[in-house]
């Protein structure tokens, strides 16, 4: 895979999941997002503060529910 072809998939993940991110955790899906790379999980992490011994599946789980980390899980 190119260079150019995983920044071409990045941005049809991006263009996917925008609104269902922003309806879900209330901030903007690029504030997480490279296009290179795609989806920051270390930056959202620490943007979502999962309390000491909690994953951040089981965090995102309780707080937002079962769709919000299968979203994030689809991102990574």
């Amino acid at each position: 895979m190119t260079l150019l072809d995983l920044a071409r998939q990045n941005q049809e993940k991006l263009a996917a999941n925008r609104q269902a991110f922003r309806a879900t955790f209330d901030v903007p899906l690029l504030q997480f997002w490279d296009t290179i790379t795609g989806f920051d999980i270390v930056k959202f992490d620490d943007w979502a503060q999962p309390p000491d011994g909690t994953s951040l599946k089981d965090h995102l789980t309780a707080k937002h529910g079962e769709a919000a980390s299968k979203l994030v899980a689809d991102l990574i």
